[in-house]
């Protein structure tokens, strides 16, 4: 088997980094879903109930300890509880999907893009003074 077709059946999968910058800068439960998509696509499916169910207890968890801690800037304690979580994720990889497997990146800018998105919108509502859900 030539090294081209060897290379094409290898699983295409979001990266260690990737999932890393996609946590820091967001939530533990965004990287959480990229690496449950990883898990899909190399036939690990029974993790994914449990890492997203882990991933969101431990962003509920970490929100209230955080939020009990009197920190000048809650953007270094969110950053700090996201570093945490990344790591937890990038551990599950070497124990579910394994360390050393061999993987083509995938693409992640179609992700990039969408939390772009979702952050224009954010600034948007709250320029407009949207800050809360109508009751």
């Amino acid at each position: 088997m030539d090294p081209v077709e060897e290379e094409e059946k290898l699983p295409e999968l979001y990266s260690k980094s990737s999932i890393m910058i996609i946590t820091l800068i967001t939530l533990t439960a965004f990287g959480a879903i990229l690496y449950s998509i990883n898990l899909y696509r190399v036939n690990q499916r029974r993790f994914i109930f449990p890492t997203m169910l882990g991933a969101v207890l431990y962003q509920i968890l970490g929100a209230r300890f955080s939020g009990g801690l009197s920190l000048r800037n809650e953007i270094w304690s969110n950053m700090v509880l996201n570093f945490v979580g990344g790591m937890l994720i990038l551990g599950l990889w070497d124990m579910q999907i394994g360390r050393n497997t061999r993987y083509r990146p995938r693409n992640t800018l179609s992700v990039f893009l969408i939390i772009l998105i979702l952050l224009l919108i954010q600034v948007g509502l709250t320029y407009i003074g949207v800050t809360s859900l109508p009751e």
